[in-house]
């Protein structure tokens, strides 16, 4: 492991650390989401081990893009 690789580990992990024991945690993207955007949201939601109910994808405005129907 480089040291880049160890600072994304402890960032991973203080991100973890900080959503245990929060019921709700919304992840919020910005308003009309690309598909990047719904991408890293939900690779968040993965890397926090966290189901949908618990942890859910808000948009401030409309989601009207077709590809993230």
């Amino acid at each position: 492991m480089t040291n880049d690789d160890d600072a994304n580990l402890k960032r991973a992990r203080e991100l973890q650390a900080f959503s245990e024991g929060v019921e709700v945690l919304p992840i919020l993207v910005q308003r009309d989401p690309d598909p990047d955007g719904m991408a890293s949201a939900m690779g968040l939601r993965r890397l926090l081990h966290r189901e949908e109910e618990a942890s859910p994808i808000i948009s401030l405005g409309e989601v009207t893009r077709p590809e993230n129907r």
